[in-house]
């Protein structure tokens, strides 16, 4: 009866030192692609921040209704 080998992709078959060094230089060059965060995380929202958006919210309201 025959063996057949198993089945896998043909980079397995590569040095093993040169597939740790793809890997390496891949991540090494999507970090410099990404680059810094585009956005700044935001300051946590105070009091009356709360309350003007609230006091937006119920005014929109108002406006959409008709009393406004």
């Amino acid at each position: 009866m025959l063996k057949w080998p198993t089945v896998a992709e043909a980079w397995t078959y590569r040095d093993p030192q040169e597939i740790a060094d793809a890997l390496i230089n891949r991540s090494a060059h999507l970090e410099r692609r990404r680059g810094p965060p585009a956005i700044a995380p935001s300051a946590p929202c105070t009091n009356r921040d709360r309350y003007y958006r609230q006091a937006r919210r119920l005014h929109v309201k108002q406006a959409m209704k008709g009393r406004g």
